[in-house]
């Protein structure tokens, strides 16, 4: 029968083109027209590439609103499975392999694109090994990354597992280039305005990240670690110079004064995101206490294992069977495990911030015509809080019973000695009382004599005489009296008992 009216049910009724075309008033005419709308932005949005980022516009008091996502947003099924294998499987080797599927299917190189085009032309079809996904999974896909190399990944014992998620970081930069910049680059804050200075920075979403990768390129024990994030530190470096941070008058003697290696000074951004991290890990006493920062929202304790596979025995064991009593071994043995796994991450990633820091202050010393030192550096201007580790953090690793800890923490020091002497010196560097110090000076005219009675390792001696030596070389250079800090007698005491043992 034919319709001279063209109408042929209800699929036309309801479809974009319908509403646009017949002038229909109703319900089903209006939604329809609605998601054609919707579908035409989205659109726009894909090819701009915006569609998870603010634009903030000129005039705009909002900060790009991408951060890292505890979930992945995103839509795409094969990403869902990728994802659960990286955040939820606890073998090293299917990890590290969905991250390299992370990265050869989301972040591919262009030398990867082309080899799998001159594949597919050589199996007769260009297009069946390649999926192209769009910039909003893309997008949700590096958020949730980010999310998991600062709660897990970066912290996985196995440096595969490390390696690879700063690969994936790092590999992400060319392809959603305004977005990686939202997360790791220092923003000005509209919100935040100086009456003749304008917008204020802040640090990135993200900053935890650029001090975990500092710190991994220098200190991490696995080389193909610390080359994966020195190259992540790198791109980081290479985008704030591209985005416009101007060589400051310190920096031409910055390079002057780490001549002889290849690391560039950092800009503002990478200097306090590091300073940051190094602040809220040597805040850590213990394993336990690291894992409370790692994942401040999961936070179960060390023998959560044990205590509860030993409830469930209870409700069940009135019989002693032998069942329970191989539950209740396993659960103990499980537990010991992730102790040892905890104190081993504990120890890898102290001694990392420890030798990070140390190359930072390197990277950027204190010199002659700089405003602000490490005494009394803070987070930009929005914050009163000082950035520089406390000195009860740093003397704490002094005196720790970890020989490790001990050896680089005196190495540290002596790095400050020479590059932020602010922390070592003061009119009152030899008086401990809260009056003479604030939380980030080193009481090193009293503490100096104790750590060198007290060492017994042969081994971290050297460590120890170099940065005493440094810190009296401080003096000199200065024209000052080192012995006016540091007590003669209860030094020369303390060194005769240490070269007698």
């Amino acid at each position: 029968m034919s319709n001279p009216g063209g109408f042929r049910g209800f699929a036309d009724f309801a479809s974009p083109s319908f509403a646009a075309t017949s002038g229909s008033t109703t319900s089903a005419a209006t939604l329809a027209a609605a998601r054609a709308a919707k579908q035409k932005q989205q659109e726009k949005n894909d090819e701009r590439g915006n569609s998870s980022i603010n634009p903030g516009g000129r005039g705009s008091k909002t900060r790009s609103n991408i951060r890292p996502s505890p979930i992945y947003t995103g839509s795409d099924a094969r990403l869902i499975v990728l994802f659960r294998k990286i955040g939820q499987k606890r073998d090293p080797a299917t990890k590290s392999r969905a991250l390299e599927d992370l990265v050869s299917a989301v972040f591919p190189s262009k030398d990867e694109i082309y080899q799998t085009k001159e594949k597919g032309e050589t199996d007769g079809n260009a297009t069946a090994n390649i999926v192209e996904f769009s910039r909003p999974e893309k997008i949700a896909s590096l958020c949730h990354l980010v999310f998991l190399h600062e709660t897990k990944l970066g912290y996985d014992n196995n440096a595969s597992v490390r390696s690879g998620s700063y690969k994936a970081l790092a590999a992400a930069k060319y392809h959603v280039p305004k977005a990686w910049n939202g997360l790791f680059l220092v923003e000005k804050d509209s919100d935040n305005c100086d009456a003749t200075e304008g917008p204020q920075p802040r640090l990135a979403t993200a900053s935890t990240t650029v001090g975990m990768a500092w710190g991994a390129s220098k200190g991490d024990p696995a080389g193909e670690v610390a080359r994966s994030a020195l190259a992540f530190v790198n791109e980081v470096i290479a985008a704030e110079r591209e985005n416009g941070r101007e060589e400051s008058p310190s920096d031409s003697k910055m390079k002057e004064t780490i001549s002889g290696n290849e690391t560039i000074p950092p800009g503002e951004g990478v200097h306090k995101a590091v300073l940051q991290y190094s602040k809220s890990i040597l805040r850590c006493k213990r394993a336990s206490s690291l894992q409370e920062v790692i994942n401040p929202v999961a936070t179960p304790t060390i023998l959560s294992g044990a205590v509860s596979g030993n409830s469930i025995g209870g409700e069940k064991a009135h019989g002693k069977s032998k069942k329970n009593k191989q539950s209740s071994e396993s659960s103990t043995s499980t537990s010991e495990a992730e102790r040892e796994e905890m104190e081993e991450r504990y120890e890898r990633v102290v001694l990392s911030v420890l030798c990070g820091l140390g190359w930072m202050v390197s990277c950027r010393p204190e010199v002659s015509d700089t405003t602000e030192t490490y005494a009394s550096i803070q987070s930009f201007r929005y914050s009163e809080n000082h950035f520089f580790p406390e000195a009860s953090s740093i003397v704490r690793l002094m005196q720790s019973s970890r020989g490790s800890f001990r050896r680089e923490a005196f190495a540290l020091v002596g790095k400050l000695c020479q590059f932020a002497r602010s922390v070592v010196l003061s009119d009152h560097a030899g008086d401990t009382s809260p009056e003479s110090q604030n939380d980030n000076m080193l009481p090193l005219g009293t503490l100096i004599p104790s750590v060198l009675s007290a060492e017994r390792d042969p081994t971290i001696f050297a460590s120890l005489m170099e940065m005493i030596l440094t810190y009296i070389a401080v003096f000199q250079g200065n024209g000052n009296d080192p012995w006016k800090y540091l007590d003669p007698s209860l030094f020369t005491k303390s060194l005769s008992k240490t070269v007698r043992r």
